[in-house]
């Protein structure tokens, strides 16, 4: 009788531990999990300044912060930047700023603003350096397919006014 309780105690502990250690395991892997990063269109305002829509999904259980966006030395700018507003001008469609957080499980579209990216940059494979939480990530697309003329841009963000 004291055999049968010992391995059932022995049993049921082994079995706790295989449980303890597989949900570790699961947790260290869902912490460590990369956001997966899209382009959705990018515009061209003027010579000098590149409007870029990215869509980011984050499928790791912490929440991650975007602080840095750079396409060949030039960076994202900062700060939100005006990008169109209604007729009234009560309605105002602004780039994001930085830092972008991006929880959980969760997907965020975003528009950032660089200034200086040369035209013919736009025309190849463009590598785009993100720094989350500390870490760069580097996501390369080809624009060009992704490109959008200035009315398309202003259906784009009216769509973001309402």
């Amino acid at each position: 009788m004291n055999n049968i309780i010992y391995y059932v105690g022995l049993s049921i502990s082994f079995s706790a531990f295989l449980l303890s250690a597989f949900t570790s395991f699961y947790v260290f892997k869902q912490k460590r999990l990369k956001p997966e990063i899209l382009l959705d269109w990018v515009a061209q305002a003027g010579k000098r300044q590149n409007n870029f829509c990215f869509t980011i999904y984050n499928p790791s259980s912490v929440v991650q912060a975007i602080t840095k966006i750079s396409i060949n030395k030039a960076v994202a700018i900062k700060y939100p930047i005006k990008l169109i507003s209604n007729m009234e001008d009560t309605k105002r469609a602004f780039s994001d700023g930085m830092p972008i957080n991006v929880l959980p499980n969760r997907a965020k579209k975003f528009v950032v603003v660089f200034q200086n990216v040369p035209s013919k940059e736009l025309d190849k494979s463009l590598s785009i350096d993100f720094l989350i939480n500390n870490r760069n990530q580097t996501f390369t697309t080809k624009v060009l397919p992704k490109l959008i003329n200035l009315d398309q841009l202003a259906i784009v963000l009216m769509q973001r006014l309402k």
